[in-house]
């Protein structure tokens, strides 16, 4: 007996009999597993199997025996040692007599379960006999006498005689599927394996006790074994034979885990519906038991499958099985975690609202860490997760209100839930803590987050008058948010209170109508609060942040003059420009930033001769990235507003001038019109930077004395900057025809410079070579009166050369006619002027 008590642990122990012999400690379960392990042992044959089996039964009847031990008997204990003893019998006969014809019911014809005498000592089955008698009948079904009285008597011997012999019947017809279920060889397996399901199926309904025996005889990891076979039928048998084994037996659920039968059933959760559905019905008697419920919360993927089922099922049963399985397992934090995955919060919710206290922490922090889809964060919402929430961040505890803020900023990206943190009143709350300097650094980012996502939604005075019950104080509201950007340390590791701040200003100031807003954080220091972080070029996002919040202040349109900016703050954007391992939205934004500054501001100049952005500003121009080339552009064009002829001297040495009339084919229509500004601004110095050549040149050859067509001397691209020479002028008469009218207007006033004063006749000649008056006349006739002024203008300089008069005249005359009746005065009047001078 020590020998069989080593082999086996469990964990319950018992004492076993008294004295030396019997006195020895057993392992509670080893004696109802004996058997088990016995046939793990492996098949035998002939007189050792018999022999070794006598041997064990005879060792265990030992212990049995014992007093002490049948004070303890449970029920399956009880059922080990009757089986035993059943067992013992049928080692020896694999077959059992036929019952007796005194164990038929006279009545029924059929096998009596439970034996009744009436007065006259005959036998029946009590409830047939019941029968007879409800009819009215007092004789004896058999001899028809009389009955001294309808009286019935329990006849135990009977029954007992014959419950003895069903169950050895029970006994061998388990061995008989044992020998089905285990035996080797392909050929008529499977049939005997079904045969052995069907059998072990019909055990179970006939009585409780076979699904001990059953599992005595370590079967059930054989029958867990067919549910991979590809039989379907058998499949669905198992599935029901398990079932039955399961139901009310903590003993046998503990077998189907260890023999791998979770993992089998919740394969068939993916399966045809009555597969599913067989699977679902087991898995419902499975989760009773604790352990088995831990196990398959541990089961990957099963816990989605069963939201599936519940969620998307069609039969109203198995939804409800699946309901009621899920239930079990909502009692551990991680499988309501593992439902939220599958997009059911409900669980999630119920016990961070009325769980117990250790968990709501732990679930907060989960909650916080989750990556949520929207349809995730629209079902919390939905289930109300945002109250138990706010409850939590006003508890007083520093780590769950921590954990608690994160977990509503993870929610807060939904629209769903801004409106419920709206409708709470948590927003003024949050404020108050956010700017609390009792407040830990991981609140305050947190609460930014929240701010920043409430702010993205509602934005400027849609966000106040949504809070207007709050009474916000947007002024005090920017005050504390710029204070914070000024105070806080701004390293790599702790940018995320930065990045949330300034997005909680870029989102107030975003909308067209936050002039209030964008005041307040320009006259709050803000500017130079923004301009100090982008001394930090470690951290990109900040400073695109900082840059995109910079444009929209620098365009706001006030009415006070804009002060001079120091030339520290100058200094900041250009060597973001001049640093090539900068990202290039930085360098962009800073390039916009230029664009954007106070035209004429006298810090400029200084800047171009302290540290010179323009080699900078000309090589973003060559990038592929229209916005770079835009922003590149708009800078360009500051410094070029200053007249300054060696500044523009630098430009065309660079290369500028071939760039912008190449611009000019762009398709974005802000490039096409700032190249030709550009163009403009140096065709205007064309004229005196044009000198005749010396007499005393008069030898040399003709070619190199050639005049240019619209100026008095010699030109070129980076001499005189000189339109025909740089080949922009088929250029800018293609622009006049584009469909953006800013961009022809540009042209225009590109064109223009090539009829100055002193270059009337020669510009118009090289106009009219080249199309360009007979598209102006087009612009003029087609073009928005907003834009005709101008037009006129020009058209009138060269109508005034006789030859262009010549040409031109009558075909001017339609549009001209056409604007006398205009109803601006100016227009009307100057086409008046032209028409008159056309007829003379």
């Amino acid at each position: 007996m020590g020998t069989l008590a080593k082999k086996l642990d469990f964990p319950e122990i018992a004492k076993v009999g008294d004295g030396d012999t019997m006195g020895k400690y057993w392992r509670r379960d080893t004696m109802f597993s004996a058997v088990l392990a016995q046939d793990a042992i492996g098949p035998k044959n002939g007189l050792e199997e018999t022999s070794q089996r006598k041997e064990f039964c005879e060792e265990m009847d030992e212990v049995l025996d014992s007093k002490a031990v049948s004070d303890v008997l449970s029920a399956r204990e009880l059922a080990f040692k009757k089986y035993q003893e059943r067992k013992r019998v049928a080692l020896h006969c694999r077959s059992v007599e036929k019952p007796f014809s005194s164990f038929y019911c006279p009545l029924t014809r059929e096998i009596m379960k439970e034996p009744v005498m009436v007065s006259n000592n005959k036998t029946y089955e009590r409830e047939a006999i019941e029968s007879w008698f409800k009819e009215g009948h007092s004789v004896d079904p058999l001899t028809m006498k009389e009955l001294a009285d309808t009286s019935l008597r329990p006849n135990r011997d009977l029954q007992k005689t014959i419950l003895e012999w069903q169950e050895r019947d029970f006994v061998v017809q388990i061995l008989k599927a044992k020998e089905k279920l285990t035996r080797d060889g392909a050929q008529g397996k499977e049939q005997e394996q079904e045969q052995a399901i069907d059998i072990l199926s019909r055990l179970c309904e006939k009585s409780t006790v076979n699904k001990y025996w059953v599992s005595f005889e370590g079967l059930i990891p054989y029958i867990v074994g067919c549910l991979t076979l590809k039989n379907y039928n058998m499949k669905l048998s198992a599935l029901s034979l398990l079932k039955e084994l399961v139901m009310d037996n903590d003993w046998n659920k503990e077998l189907l885990i260890q023999a791998g039968g979770l993992e089998a059933v919740s394969c068939f959760l993916l399966k045809d519906s009555h597969l599913k559905q067989a699977s679902i019905e087991l898995l419902a008697e499975l989760v009773k038991d604790k352990v088995a419920c831990r196990k398959l919360g541990q089961q990957q993927g099963t816990i989605m499958l069963l939201v599936a089922c519940f969620m998307n099922g069609e039969d109203a049963s198995e939804k409800e099985k699946a309901r009621l399985i899920l239930e079990q397992l909502s009692g551990t934090d991680e499988n309501v975690r593992q439902m939220v995955e599958a997009n059911w919060c409900s669980p999630f919710v119920n016990r961070l609202s009325h769980g117990p206290e250790e968990s709501k922490l732990a679930l907060v922090i989960a909650l916080a860490e989750m990556q949520l889809t929207d349809r995730q964060r629209e079902a919390f919402v939905t289930d109300d997760v945002i109250s138990p929430l706010f409850r939590l961040m006003q508890s007083g505890k520093v780590q769950i209100e921590d954990a608690t803020v994160k977990a509503l900023q993870n929610l807060s990206s939904s629209e769903a839930a801004k409106s419920k943190i709206v409708e709470l009143g948590i927003f003024p709350i949050l404020l108050e803590k956010m700017f609390s300097e009792k407040s830990s650094q991981d609140f305050k980012v947190a609460a930014a987050g929240i701010l920043e996502n409430l702010t993205w939604k509602y934005g400027g005075r849609s966000l106040a008058d949504a809070f207007g019950m709050f009474a916000v104080n947007f002024v005090e509201l920017i005050h504390n948010l710029v204070e914070i950007l000024a105070n806080l340390t701004l390293r790599v590791s702790s940018s995320s209170l930065h990045v949330h701040v300034l997005k909680v200003l870029l989102g107030l100031a975003s909308p067209s109508d936050a002039h209030v807003i964008r005041h307040c954080i320009k006259k709050d220091d803000g500017m130079i609060v923004l301009l100090h972080l982008l001394k930090h070029r470690e951290l990109p996002e900040v400073c695109i942040l900082v840059i995109n919040l910079l444009v929209l202040l620098l365009d706001e349109n006030e009415d006070d003059d804009q002060p001079s900016h120091p030339i520290e703050d100058f200094m900041t954007l250009i060597d973001i420009l001049n640093d090539d391992f900068i990202h290039l939205d930085v360098r962009v934004g800073s390039a916009k930033i230029l664009a954007k500054l106070a035209q004429g501001d006298c810090n400029l100049s200084v800047v171009v001769e302290t540290s010179s952005p323009l080699p900078a500003l000309v090589n973003m121009i060559s990038l592929p990235n229209n916005e770079a080339k835009d922003c590149a552009l708009g800078a360009l064009l500051r410094f070029m507003d200053l007249a300054d002829a060696r500044l523009q001297q630098s430009l065309a040495e660079m290369g500028l001038i071939p760039q912008l009339v190449e611009l000019l084919k762009s398709k974005s229509p802000q490039v096409k019109i700032k190249a030709a500004v550009a163009l403009k601004h140096f065709s205007l110095c064309s004229s005196h930077l044009s000198v005749e050549p010396q007499k005393r040149l008069s030898k040399l050859p003709w070619n190199f004395l050639q005049k240019c067509r619209v100026h008095r001397g010699r030109c070129s691209v980076k001499t005189t900057f000189c339109l025909l020479e740089a080949g922009a002028v088929p250029s800018l008469v293609e622009a006049l025809c584009d469909p953006h009218n800013d961009v022809a207007e540009a042209a225009v006033d590109t064109l223009s410079t090539l009829v100055a004063i002193d270059s009337v006749e020669k510009g118009a000649e090289v106009l009219h070579d080249f199309g360009a008056i007979s598209q102006l006349l087009n612009l003029i006739s087609s073009c928005s009166l907003t834009y005709t002024g101008k037009y006129l203008n020009l058209l009138e300089r060269i109508l005034q050369v006789s030859k262009m008069k010549a040409i031109y005249g009558q075909q001017a005359k339609v549009p001209l006619m056409s604007l006398v009746g205009c109803h601006i005065s100016d227009l009307s009047q100057t086409a008046i002027r032209m028409v008159t001078d056309l007829t003379k």
